[in-house]
């Protein structure tokens, strides 16, 4: 009998780049062990004057291994971005990596 824990594999997120310029494009890239117990992803970013967030489901173990989402930063500051896996008890695994948006570069 597998254990919970055995399937609870790590998640990994890599946000890249990690600094550039106003109106910045980040690749947040999850990987994920695929599991029966995985449901749910969500993947928030918040400074001190702005945030968002994106949730969706997950197939259990018949879910890609790799997920990818684009965020756009159209304002500076340090953000946090938080990825949130929920599984099928409500267990909840939390990764994060910071990003740095510096002012548009003057023209």
């Amino acid at each position: 009998m597998t254990s919970l824990a055995t399937l609870l594999a790590a998640i990994i997120l890599t946000v890249s780049p990690q600094n550039g310029f106003a109106p910045l494009t980040v690749e947040a890239r999850l990987t994920i062990e695929p599991s029966d117990v995985n449901r749910r992803i969500c993947v928030s970013w918040e400074s001190d004057q702005n945030s968002g967030s994106a949730c969706w489901q997950l197939d259990g173990s018949s879910a890609p291994r790799t997920q990818v989402r684009h965020l756009l930063f159209h304002q500076e500051g340090t953000y946090d971005v938080v990825a949130e896996l929920t599984t099928t008890t409500g267990t909840i695994r939390t990764v994060s990596a910071p990003v740095r948006v510096l002012e548009r570069f003057p023209q």
